[in-house]
This record gives C-alpha cells, sequence and structure tokens, in this order.
C-alpha cells in the first residue's frame, strides 16, 4: 500500500493540483482488478504530528523523494528509519544525515546528487521530452496522466504536459514526477 498524507495552504494551488492527483490516482487504482489485488493508494488529509503517530509505526518502506538540493527533508524519514522502515531515497537533506550516521546500506538511494542537479541546471543538459520519448514506461504514464482519464485534473493536465515536455529545467515539474515515480514503481511491482 502506497500512503500519501499531506495538506496544502488555502492559496497554493499547485498543491491541492497534486493532491487531487493523488486522490484520482487511489481511486483508479483501488477500482482496477488487475491491480488492486496488489497494490492500493491511500490518502491521509491533513497530515500533521497526530496522524504520524499513528502511520509511521506501521511503514515498512520510507520513500523520501525530493530533488537533491532543492527541498529540505523533515525528520519524518528519521523516525520511519528508528521504527525499522527502509527507506528509498534522493540525497536531500536529512537523507544524507541519515546515510552519513547509518551507513549506505541503511538506505536504497537514487537519482541526482545536488552537484548533478546543479551541473544539469547550469549546462541544460536535461530534456524531458528526450527521457519521455526513450522511456515506453514513462511514456504511458505520462500520457495517461494528461489525456483525459483523470476528469479532476482537466485544464492542468494540458499545461503539465506543455510544461513538462518542453523543459529543460529539472525543478520545474519536479513534485508531479513524483507521483509519476511512485505510479510508476507501484506498477513495476505489480508487474
Amino acid at each position: 500500500m502506497h500512503v500519501f498524507g499531506a495538506k496544502a495552504a488555502p492559496s497554493y494551488q499547485y498543491a491541492k493540483a497534486v493532491i487531487k492527483l493523488i486522490n484520482a490516482v487511489a481511486d483508479l487504482v483501488n477500482h482496477d482488478p488487475a491491480v488492486n489485488a496488489k497494490l492500493k493508494v491511500a490518502f491521509m488529509p491533513n497530515y500533521g504530528v497526530s496522524l504520524a503517530e499513528q502511520i509511521i509505526p506501521a511503514a515498512d518502506v520510507s520513500e523520501q523523494i525530493s530533488l537533491a538540493g532543492t527541498e529540505a527533508s523533515g525528520t519524518s524519514n528519521m523516525k520511519l528509519m528508528a521504527t525499522g522502515a527502509i527507506t528509498l531515497a534522493t540525497l536531500d537533506g536529512a537523507n544524507i544525515e541519515i546515510r552519513d550516521a547509518a551507513g549506505q546500506d541503511t538506505m536504497a538511494v537514487f537519482g541526482l546528487t545536488a552537484q548533478q542537479v546543479e551541473r544539469v541546471q547550469r549546462d541544460h543538459s536535461y530534456h524531458a521530452r528526450a527521457l519521455y520519448e526513450k522511456d515506453p514506461l514513462l511514456h504511458q504514464i505520462v500520457d495517461m496522466l494528461t489525456d483525459g482519464r483523470f476528469p479532476v485534473l482537466p485544464v492542468r493536465a494540458a499545461r503539465f504536459r506543455m510544461s513538462c515536455l518542453s523543459t529543460t529545467t529539472i525543478t520545474s515539474c519536479w513534485p508531479t514526477l513524483k507521483a509519476i515515480w511512485l505510479l510508476r514503481a507501484g506498477w513495476m511491482i505489480c508487474i
């Protein structure tokens, strides 16, 4: 089961759109007989300390996938690791401290380092369209998210597709790509 916990400030429209996307994906996955026996998606609204106290002790895997060098990972990942959850992470924020203190074998690390992100930004060597064209599964997931199958996203989906596939700036659509990555990881488990 993938459990998402979040809340969005009233004026933070993009965060609200991501929450709508998570709920739309949950509805799709949870009602798909080909997948729902192997994978469930749950969204816990108004994530805070009280909810974390209930979720963290039950977690087996902690996914900490911020873009290296751009976000300060909080302390939830430390609490998750302390209760025995395996961490699947990028090297950002507290993830680096955990790796340095607990050892490299305590987490599965993927993605770019902060220095690599800086280089990609500086050199303009990130080309979303090329990645999309090269990876059939990523292609399928982006298409699914932007072709109208999620009725809560009609206007935003078209904008997301245009902005993300034409970008050379890795940070411009990273929050949504996190959701895509989680979808991809979940579906790869089920295949």
